[in-house]
C-alpha cells in the first residue's frame, strides 16, 4: 500500500497482519504497486515498485528475511534481485528475455497489473510505463514464487522479463494522462482528451489506431476492472470509461470480452447512424429494478426467449411492433426476409399473435446456418512449415501436433510449448476442450451427458468406450 508516496504492507500468510512501513529507509515510491494478481498461492511473493527519487525498479519481498529461505535482505533493486536468485540455494527460476535489464534514469508514467498471462504460468503481466525526454517505453514483468523448494505452489518461476517495446510513435503519446491494459489479449489502451486508442502490443513497430472519440468531452478515467468470481470473470475485459463535459461527468462500460478488445465500434454507430449505444450489463439485481421501474431502456437482449421476455410483453414494457406498422417502416429488411422468424416469434408472445421481438440465429432459408462456435485453429506459420499436411482424422491431427512441436518446442521467452492447454472454467456434464473438439470435428452437439449426431439422429453417450468423447487406447 502506497500513501504519500510511503509503502507499508502486511505479513499475512499465516494471519491476519498490522500494517506496517517496508523498511527502516524511505522510499518514495510511485502510487502503484506491481504484483501477481492472478493468483495468491504463493508461499515467497514479491512485490515491485518504482523509486521515484532513484528511477529505478525495486522488489519487496517480507519472506526473504526467513531464515529457511536464506535471511536475505527483503527489499532489492531488482537486477540485484535476479542476481540473488541466481545465487541462492534455492531461488526461482527467472525466465524471458524481452529485455536484458531493468533499466535506471528513467521517469515514471505508469504502471498497472493485470491476468493477461500468454504461456499459462499463472503469473499476470504487470505493465510499466517510462519515459526519457520524448522517447517512451513499455516494460513488462511477470512475478512469481522466489523458492523453488516450494513444491504446492502455482508459480514454477520467480519472474520473467516478459515485454518490451517503444511506444515513442504512437499517436500523441506524450499527452496521454490514462492508460488501460487488457488481461484478455496483449492490448494497451490510453486517452488523450476524448478520444481512446489501442495499441496491439504483439506487433512491432507499435503504432496506435483510433478506437472512438467521445466529442466534447474529455476523458478522466480509462480502466479494467478485475474480478475473481468466475460468474464476472469476462466482465474483467469490459473497459471502464469516465469522462466530463462541462460541468456533467458519464460513466461508460463497453463489452470487451465477445468484441475481443476491439472497441472501435462504439465509433461507428456514432459516425454511421448517430446512435451511441450505452450498455448496462445485467448486474447485482439491475434487471428486476429496471423491471420494476418500467423502464428496460431503448434495446433489450434477452438470452432465450423464457419467463423474462414474457413477463416483460404481459407488463407491457415491450412496443408492440404490428402498431402502426413500426416493424415494416422502421426494419423493412427484416419484414421482407424474415417472415418466418417473425411468425415464430408472435408463437412466443402468447399475446394474441402480436410481436414484441426478433429471434436470433435466423436465416434468409432454411439452408443457412450461424457461424460455426467451435472450430479447429492451428499456428497456420508452423502448419506452412510443415508443408500443409492433410489431416484425415483425429490421430492425423495428433500427428501434426507433434510436428509443430519439434519445429517450435519453446517461446519467444523461452517457455515449453504446449499443442493443446485446458481449463476448468467452461466444464460442465464434460470436459469443454473435449467436448468442444468432438463439436468441431463430428458436428455433433453436447446433449445431457453426450453427444448428438443431427444427420441420424443417434446419441453416443459420453461414457461409451471409443465414442466420440472417449477413446479407449490398449
Amino acid at each position: 500500500m502506497v500513501s504519500d508516496s510511503k509503502t507499508y504492507y502486511a505479513e499475512c500468510l499465516v494471519s491476519v497482519g498490522l500494517f506496517g512501513p517496508i523498511g527502516d529507509t524511505p522510499l518514495n515510491a510511485a502510487p502503484v504497486i506491481g504484483s501477481n494478481i492472478v493468483t495468491q498461492n504463493i508461499v515467497v511473493p514479491v512485490v515491485m515498485m518504482y523509486d521515484l527519487d532513484a528511477k529505478r525498479f525495486v522488489g519487496y519481498a517480507p519472506n526473504l528475511r526467513s531464515p529457511d529461505v536464506g535471511g536475505y535482505a527483503p527489499l532489492q533493486e531488482m537486477n540485484d534481485l535476479v542476481k540473488l536468485l541466481g545465487e541462492m540455494d534455492n531461488g526461482g527460476r527467472v525466465t524471458g528475455d524481452a529485455f536484458a535489464e531493468f533499466p535506471q534514469g528513467l521517469d515514471f508514467v505508469w504502471m498497472e497489473n493485470t491476468k493477461y498471462d500468454p504461456n499459462s504460468t499463472n503469473m499476470g503481466v504487470v505493465y510499466t510505463v517510462l519515459k526519457d525526454g520524448d522517447r517512451y517505453c513499455l516494460y513488462g514483468t511477470q512475478l512469481g514464487e522466489l523458492w523453488s523448494v516450494v513444491t504446492v505452489g502455482d508459480c514454477t518461476q520467480a519472474l520473467s522479463r516478459a515485454y518490451y517495446g517503444d511506444l515513442s510513435g504512437c499517436t500523441n503519446i506524450a499527452r496521454a494522462e490514462h492508460f488501460a491494459f487488457s488481461s484478455l489479449k496483449n492490448y494497451m489502451y490510453y486517452a488523450v482528451g476524448g478520444t481512446v486508442y489501442r495499441v496491439d502490443l504483439s506487433e512491432k513497430p507499435l503504432t496506435a489506431t483510433t478506437q472512438f472519440t467521445l466529442v466534447g468531452e474529455t476523458v478522466t478515467c480509462l480502466k479494467f476492472n478485475i474480478y475473481r468470481q468466475s460468474a464476472n470473470l469476462t466482465r474483467t475485459y469490459d473497459l471502464v470509461v469516465g469522462s466530463v463535459k462541462d460541468d456533467t461527468g458519464t460513466l461508460r462500460i463497453y463489452e470487451g470480452f465477445n468484441s475481443d478488445g476491439n472497441f472501435r465500434g462504439v465509433a461507428l454507430m456514432k459516425d454511421l447512424f448517430n446512435v451511441e449505444l450505452v450498455i448496462i450489463p445485467d448486474q447485482d439485481g439491475t434487471y428486476q429494478t429496471r423491471t420494476q421501474s418500467g423502464n428496460l431502456g431503448d434495446i433489450v437482449v434477452w438470452g432465450a426467449n423464457g419467463e423474462d421476455y414474457k413477463q416483460a410483453i404481459k407488463n407491457g414494457l415491450l412496443l408492440e411492433w404490428d402498431e402502426d406498422d413500426l416493424a415494416e417502416t422502421y426494419a423493412p429488411y427484416i419484414w421482407a426476409n424474415y417472415q418466418d422468424a417473425l411468425a415464430s416469434n408472435r408463437l412466443v408472445s402468447e399475446d394474441d399473435n402480436n410481436l414484441y421481438g426478433f429471434g436470433m440465429d435466423v436465416a434468409t432459408s432454411r439452408q443457412g446456418h450461424k457461424s460455426f462456435m467451435y472450430s479447429w485453429d492451428l499456428r497456420w506459420d508452423l502448419y506452412s512449415q510443415l508443408g500443409y499436411p492433410e489431416i484425415k482424422n483425429l490421430d492425423d491431427l495428433i500427428a501434426v501436433f507433434k510436428q509443430m512441436k519439434e519445429i517450435c518446442p519453446t517461446d519467444e521467452l523461452g517457455n515449453e510449448t504446449y499443442a493443446a492447454s485446458l481449463w476448468p472454467d467452461w466444464d460442465g456434464n464434460m470436459v469443454m476442450y473435449v467436448k468442444a473438439l468432438a463439436t468441431a470435428y463430428y458436428g455433433y452437439d453436447e446433449l445431457g451427458f453426450g453427444l448428438y449426431n443431427p444427420t441420424n439422429g443417434e446419441f453416443y453417450d459420453a461414457l461409451d468406450e471409443n465414442g466420440p468423447y472417449i477413446v479407449v487406447s490398449a
